[in-house]
């Protein structure tokens, strides 16, 4: 087809091998359908769809853009490799439906308001600096990994929709990402109770708080940095750095710590929410410190924080009910 006279749908029902195999030439058509192809699907040439794209391959090798318009969605059903080695551009949701990997060699981002981005089982593999975008769209993902230890940085940008993470981030005792940085969201959720978060920079809320609340069922092991900017938060396994990795954290509501904080640079509590305390904090680093500038923070149990000779600052400090819960502090020197 060609731009203007695309022609209304391409259908291919089954096949071995679907190759578009000309760099210059495009897929001009308002409809893209591969209904069955048990071998590979290639794209050499520019996609640019006005209408749904609906792949179900063994692999998928797209060296060339892909783009919908008029709320066109793209689903892809692989089960072994999609090499993703060119921009995805979305008008409506992008669905991977499969369990086949995911190579994530380019970026990706639905542009219609609350279009989605979701990956249902597949383990999706950086090979570089990534992003994925919506607006205002929910993304969900499975594993994250990188196919190279300490590089790699993804980032995320939501808007105000919602991000589901329930499976792993890096692999722990493996390659580890260099960063996940969460620009915006309305809501972030690391829900793999068995999972892991290793990264050596996790930032949330890096452009705009995020909206409601930030929760960690799996536990987050960072060698850098962690700076998170959120309305509450819940942490509810263990948030351990190391490298002498600072921990800021910036909540306007309730900062609940339901798992152990340990960290081997400064934590700060630099925002007004307030923090509830079930379990214990430890600051490693020599010299490290904690801080908190403006929150109380309510003891629901006999609880201490720790350092190795930094310098402790608190607030107020409450219990959760009169004539309980004893507090220790330790400060070295």
């Amino acid at each position: 087809g060609v731009d203007g006279t695309e022609i209304a749908g391409l259908n291919v029902i089954s096949a071995t091998n679907v190759h578009f195999s000309t760099a210059n030439a495009t897929i001009e058509a308002n409809d893209l359908t591969i209904v069955s192809a048990s071998g590979e699907v290639r794209f050499d040439g520019i996609s640019n769809v006005d209408g749904d794209i609906d792949i179900n391959t063994a692999t998928l090798d797209l060296n060339a853009a892909m783009n919908t318009a008029n709320n066109g969605t793209i689903t892809i059903t692989n089960t072994g490799t999609a090499d993703l080695g060119a921009n995805i551009t979305s008008e409506g949701s992008v669905l991977f439906d499969s369990n086949g990997g995911l190579t994530l060699g380019a970026d990706i981002s639905t542009t219609d308001n609350t279009s989605s981005f979701t990956v249902n089982n597949s383990t999706l593999t950086l090979t570089g600096d990534r992003s994925i975008s919506t607006t205002n769209g929910d993304m969900t993902f499975d594993e994250i990994q990188t196919d190279t230890d300490n590089d790699h940085v993804l980032t995320l940008t939501l808007g105000a929709g919602n991000l589901v993470i329930d499976d792993n981030v890096g692999v722990n005792g493996g390659n580890v990402l260099a960063g996940l940085t969460i620009e915006s969201a309305g809501d972030v959720l690391f829900s793999g109770a068995d999972a892991t978060v290793d990264v050596d920079q996790l930032l949330i809320g890096n452009s705009s708080a995020i909206g409601a609340d930030v929760e960690f069922d799996a536990a987050v092991n960072v060698g850098g940095t962690v700076d998170i900017n959120t309305s509450t938060l819940a942490i509810d396994a263990a948030l351990t750095t190391t490298n002498s990795g600072n921990v800021t954290i910036t909540n306007s509501g309730t900062a609940t710590l339901n798992a152990t904080v340990t960290t081997s640079g400064d934590l700060l509590f630099d925002g007004a929410g307030a923090i509830t305390m079930n379990e214990n904090i430890t600051i490693s680093g020599n010299g490290s410190s904690m801080t908190v500038n403006d929150s109380v923070i309510t003891l629901t149990g006999n609880r201490f924080i720790t350092s190795t000779n930094g310098d402790i600052t608190l607030d107020e400090v409450l219990a959760s009910a009169a004539d309980t819960h004893s507090f220790t502090l330790t400060a070295g020197t």
